[in-house]
């Protein structure tokens, strides 16, 4: 046998919260950490601050994490939105540019930075 240690996994975790006491907690859990029939202890836990996407996005059904992943994914969502791929489409480059931009704009207060608990086994 070999000892987990999930008791002193913590200490990583309340230096952050020492040191950020101003941020939200969010627990992001990997998808090997259940096998979606009951909660389990997870082996692989990490500790550490980044950002979030903190609100329901057309599109997406998990949060996002990285700015460059959701630029690219939104501005593929708008395109087909504003009609991009119609066959005959006459979207101008400048009025998708200009409503990418607001898209982006709309966004932007929702990017949240938090400590995040990431669970996985």
């Amino acid at each position: 046998m070999f000892p987990l240690d999930l008791a002193t996994k913590s200490d990583e975790l309340k230096k952050l919260i020492a040191e950020n006491q101003d941020l939200p907690i969010v627990v992001l859990a990997g998808t090997d950490a259940t096998d979606g029939e009951q909660s389990m202890y997870c082996g692989d836990i990490r500790f550490y601050i980044d950002e979030i996407l903190d609100c329901e996005v057309p599109y997406m059904e998990y949060v996002e994490t990285d700015r460059v992943n959701f630029e690219e994914q939104i501005e593929e969502w708008l395109w087909d939105e504003m009609g991009g791929n119609d066959k005959g489409s006459k979207l101008s480059e400048t009025v998708f540019e200009e409503a990418l931009k607001e898209t982006k704009t709309k966004y932007e207060p929702y990017w949240k930075k938090v400590i995040v608990i990431h669970a996985d086994n």
